[in-house]
């Protein structure tokens, strides 16, 4: 089914929440008086200072949570949290509905199978704030209230204005097509309308195909193509920033490159692997990614490969490295172990084991997360069967899991 995905932008985020909202509503989760008196007080005498030619001014700070403060991200978080609880009571919005089973089967179900029910109607991180809308009709309806709602919490969305053209929302909807056999014409979705909704007086929200999310690239068709591709390009960059002070320098020892290749440029390029659905294509592009920097740091080009029959896994055994699927099987496998240990109230516990129940068309289907998991299970010889188990001891799992090289 389609899916309109509203990514949410607000405008000075941090610094519009007003405080005794936020207090009162630390107050209504359960926040210990303790706790909420070492709050008021670590925000009782802020002072923000501000220069204007040359002057500098200081005045009291009365609302938004504490710059600088670690906790800032985490009240706002709490705050998002009850703006977007008390919409969820006021508002008649269709949820997107998934069903799940207290068990570790990610594929191969029946759409008909019985589960529990649960909705996924909205995400929240900090400031960033995505809400799910199962059709156009109710996205078009909707988001005009909920921007309206939003207001009245003392936040702002940032839209597009028609008048102003220069002025562009960063507040965008991704359009997330349905599987390519549910159309008649796959190539534009049976012509769906992906015009801008009008929000009144002027101001809108456009729709995009493509929208990079906490650092990962959310597209239409929900794969992870150009997510991937674009980590590439970042470590790639990275990589080549340090290539001729470090990586291809003949005076750095192995050990340097190693510790720096795995500790930056590898997070750079791995970032979020965790949730990908990687396609041998995909694994390929990593793979020659990981062949080149590898051959770069042991200064070793491909004709010198050819000429004297070095392989990859003799320049790894150089540089004490593992090949890049042992580090993309490890991450995924590391985090499939930590949501299975999750309490099966939490979201991520009843989404690894979650399914719709919908009627799937009579086609390939497209390569799915589970399918991936399973396939790294089968890299460390763990069986499916069992494996939900195995990862309820944590050090038994980092053991199983640590053997692929």
């Amino acid at each position: 089914m389609e899916t309109w995905i509203l990514f949410l932008d607000l405008v000075k985020a941090f610094d519009r929440v007003p405080r005794e909202l936020l207090w009162a509503l630390l107050e209504r989760f359960g926040v210990p008086p303790k706790l909420m008196n070492l709050l008021r007080a670590i925000h009782k005498d802020v002072k923000v200072k501000f220069e204007v030619e040359g002057h500098i001014h200081e005045v009291n700070c009365s609302i938004g949570v504490k710059q600088g403060d670690v906790l800032g991200p985490v009240l706002f978080t709490i705050f998002m949290v009850g703006v977007m609880t008390s919409w969820r009571r006021i508002s008649d919005q269709p949820q997107c509905i998934f069903l799940t089973r207290e068990d570790a089967v990610m594929t191969g179900r029946k759409t008909t199978e019985a589960g529990d029910t649960f909705a996924l109607d909205d995400s929240e991180y900090a400031d960033d704030t995505a809400a799910l809308f199962v059709s156009r009709y109710a996205y078009a309806k909707y988001s005009p209230l909920l921007v309206k709602h939003f207001a009245k919490f003392g936040l702002e969305v940032h839209v597009g204005d028609i008048r102003k053209p220069k002025k562009k929302s960063k507040t965008e909807v991704l359009f997330v097509a349905a599987p390519p056999s549910a159309y008649i014409n796959p190539t534009t979705c049976d012509d769906v309308d992906l015009s801008n909704v009008d929000l009144g007086n002027g101001y809108y929200f456009p729709i995009v195909l493509l929208f990079c999310y906490l650092g990962s690239i959310f597209t239409s068709d929900g794969k992870d193509d150009e997510d991937v591709k674009a980590r590439i390009d970042a470590a790639s960059g990275a990589f080549g920033s340090m290539r001729d002070s470090l990586f291809s320098n003949a005076s750095a020892t192995m050990a340097s490159k190693k510790i720096v290749y795995e500790g930056q440029i590898l997070s750079i390029l791995l970032y979020a692997c965790e949730s990908w659905s990687l396609t041998e294509k995909l694994f390929h592009l990593l793979r020659l990614f990981h062949a080149r920097c590898i051959r770069a740091m042991c200064r070793v080009n491909r004709l010198h490969t050819r000429l004297h029959h070095i392989s990859t896994e003799e320049l790894l055994n150089r540089l004490g490295l593992k090949s890049i699927d042992a580090y993309v099987t490890t991450r995924q496998l590391q985090w499939a172990g930590h949501v299975m240990r999750m309490p099966f109230e939490r979201l991520p516990r009843k989404l690894i084991s979650s399914w719709c129940a919908e009627k799937r068309p009579v086609v390939c289907q497209a390569y799915t997360y589970g399918r991936g998991i399973y396939k790294s299970l089968k890299k460390v010889k763990i069986e499916a069967k069992g494996w939900s188990d195995l990862a309820q001891n944590r050090a038994e799992w980092s053991k199983a899991i640590s053997l692929i090289t």
